[in-house]
């Protein structure tokens, strides 16, 4: 979601949690915090008696998943913020890229990095967020992660929730084989779920592969 409209419509129409995000043609990034309010309003606004939970999406910059220093601390204090301005959960990505050791000494062949979650950064955040009582989720950057069942594990491990993918595919999809493998992994250790250009006419294909 990006509007409190959408946010509105979605909750009268049976939608049981809000992703807030900007930018979706970017990806996503972090929304303001006067979209956050909006949407908080109008949330409560169309909400049945159970009350519908609210995660924001914390990416400062459209240019990947590898911060600097300065933007960890807006990550950071991004998240701090909306946490604190009563978000139920944080949705975020941290990775880290590494060239892989020579095959044998002197071995000079052009390889691509091996990218991995930055445990540490990823786990300051986890910890932000439980020490409020509120989610933790890793976003589509897990899409990016070279060996993606050693980031489940990892993200097991860290304590995140919930896991958003497609399957490495730019839509959910065109590759729900890799979906299905994700979720029989992550068994009930942490949820996946299905993200990535996802519309009503898909849903059917979705469920039916990825059960």
């Amino acid at each position: 979601m990006t509007t409190p409209a959408e946010a509105r419509r979605a909750v009268t129409r049976g939608a049981n949690r809000v992703l807030l995000g900007s930018a979706l043609e970017l990806g996503g990034l972090t929304p303001s915090r006067a979209c956050f309010r909006a949407v908080c309003q109008a949330v409560q606004e169309a909400a049945p008696p159970a009350p519908v939970p609210i995660t924001v999406l914390i990416r400062p910059w459209a240019g990947g998943f590898c911060y600097s220093v300065e933007e960890l601390d807006q990550v950071y204090a991004d998240a701090t913020q909306f946490l604190d301005d009563g978000a139920d959960g944080i949705a975020f990505g941290i990775l880290r890229p590494a060239m892989p050791k020579p095959n044998f000494p002197g071995d000079n062949g052009k390889k691509e990095p091996t990218v991995t979650i930055d445990i540490d950064r990823c786990y300051a955040l986890v910890e932000l967020a439980k020490s409020q009582g509120k989610e933790a989720i890793f976003h589509r950057a897990f899409d990016f992660l070279t060996h993606c069942r050693n980031g489940l594990h990892e993200l097991v491990v860290l304590g995140c929730q919930q896991v958003l993918a497609s399957g490495g595919a730019a839509l959910a999809l065109d590759d729900t084989g890799v979906l299905a493998t994700d979720i029989q992994f992550a068994a009930w250790d942490i949820e996946v779920v299905p993200c990535g250009g996802i519309r009503a006419g898909h849903l059917k294909a979705i469920l039916q592969h990825t059960h």
